[in-house]
């Protein structure tokens, strides 16, 4: 059994402005993500990883590097930028406000069957799923006693969570996954567990002990 620890990006430009930021470059942290990136070294401490896998995108690395700056030399042998967690590819919807998607008929697809949806010259969410998913299992399996970390976002921890509950997406909609907050599971092949969800103030090492 592995503990893997889902963390979300701290509060993003993209999210102070309403903007699906999706996969656009320079998204940067916000003044109050950055600030809940330093809040992050003290609720991260005394947790030793065993592995840490990092969305490429610039919001997450800005949220654990702060952090990772203050470890130890050999946190960075099990440090990896992982493509499989980036964020989900919008197509033709990044960028764009989040006040006028919603008027879209498909933005009832992706809140009543986000199973079906398909982002316009973009990817599925089913195939976002997918891809976590074997993220996820592909870290499980690895050697380590220590939790593991993975640093990534909203709609990939929804579908890791979702997934786990063996609903497909059903469920995908039932998740809040606020900015900085950690869900954390028990995985294996053989059994899943959702131990904590959407936690944005405590610190790690005592969830762990629960």
């Amino acid at each position: 059994m592995s503990q893997i620890v889902l963390l979300r990006h701290a509060h993003s430009s993209a999210n102070k402005k309403g903007i699906l930021s999706g996969r656009s470059e320079g998204v940067a942290l916000s003044e109050k993500g950055a600030t809940q990136a330093q809040e992050l070294i003290e609720r991260l401490s005394q947790v030793s990883f065993s592995a840490i896998r990092v969305s490429p995108m610039q919001r997450c690395g800005e949220t654990i590097n702060p952090w990772l700056s203050l470890q130890k030399k050999s946190i960075a042998k099990v440090t990896l930028i992982e493509s499989a967690i980036t964020e989900v590819d919008f197509g033709s919807w990044t960028g764009k406000k989040l006040s006028q998607l919603s008027l879209k008929k498909e933005w009832k697809v992706v809140q009543q069957k986000p199973e079906d949806m398909v982002f316009p010259n973009g990817e599925s969410l089913q195939q976002l799923q997918s891809r976590a998913l074997d993220a996820v299992a592909a870290l499980a399996s690895m050697r380590g006693t220590g939790p593991k970390l993975m640093v990534t976002h909203a709609d990939v921890i929804k579908a890791i969570l979702s997934g786990l509950l063996s609903s497909g997406l059903r469920d995908f909609q039932k998740f809040s996954v606020d900015p900085a907050s950690f869900s954390i599971i028990d995985f294996n092949k053989k059994a899943s567990r959702i131990i904590t969800v959407n936690n944005s103030h405590s610190n790690l090492r005592d969830l762990l002990a629960n």
